[in-house]
C-alpha cells in the first residue's frame, strides 16, 4: 500500500511553516525570511496493540 503524501507552507512576516506530511510522519520546519532554518521538528505517530496510538517527537 502506497503511503499518502501532502506538503503544507504558512508564510507570515517572521518566516514560513514547512510540512511534509508521509504517512505517519510530520517534519515541520520553520525558516526566518533569510531563509535560515530556525526549528525543525519530527513527529512520528505508532500503533500500539489495540490501545491506539503513542506519539514521539523529536526536536533536534
Amino acid at each position: 500500500m502506497a503511503k499518502l503524501s501532502a506538503k503544507l507552507m504558512c508564510e507570515y512576516a517572521p518566516g514560513a511553516w514547512r510540512l511534509k506530511v508521509t504517512g505517519d510522519n510530520i517534519e515541520e520546519t520553520l525558516t526566518r525570511p533569510d531563509n535560515a532554518i530556525f526549528r525543525k521538528v519530527t513527529v512520528h505517530k505508532e500503533r500500539v496493540g489495540l490501545a491506539g496510538y503513542r506519539r514521539s517527537v523529536k526536536i533536534p
